[in-house]
């Protein structure tokens, strides 16, 4: 089965999942950051995040928004960027020479395009 790191690590400033395709040894060179719609929370986004490694055979990545979920804080469109910026330098130092793709579903497509 998929394993899923990190799920509400609220030690860390911007908590996040990281979800690894079923069946397959992840490909380290291909990281997936997505992040999602305004109607969901990161433990909302586990099955999303689990077809998208599967379909890649990439680690997916799914933050979560200030204020949203475990999440402490107040959404804006700033300290959404921050989280955005924030995960990017996480995959970019633990996946230094990954391929990274982007995705943002309704909401998550701003921080998405902002990348």
């Amino acid at each position: 089965p998929a394993v899923v790191h990190n799920l509400f690590n609220t030690s860390d400033v911007y908590p996040y999942i990281c979800v690894d395709p079923e069946g397959l040894t992840p490909d380290e060179l291909l990281a997936v950051i997505h992040f999602h719609g305004n109607c969901y929370d990161i433990k909302g986004t586990i099955s999303e995040a689990k077809q998208i490694a599967n379909a890649t055979g990439a680690y997916v990545f799914a933050p979560e928004y200030p204020g949203f979920g475990v999440a402490p804080g107040k959404s804006s469109e700033h300290t959404v960027n921050q989280v955005a910026d924030a995960m990017f330098d996480h995959v970019r130092s633990t996946l230094p020479n990954a391929k990274i793709i982007i995705s943002g579903l309704s909401i998550g497509a701003g921080p998405a395009v902002r990348l």
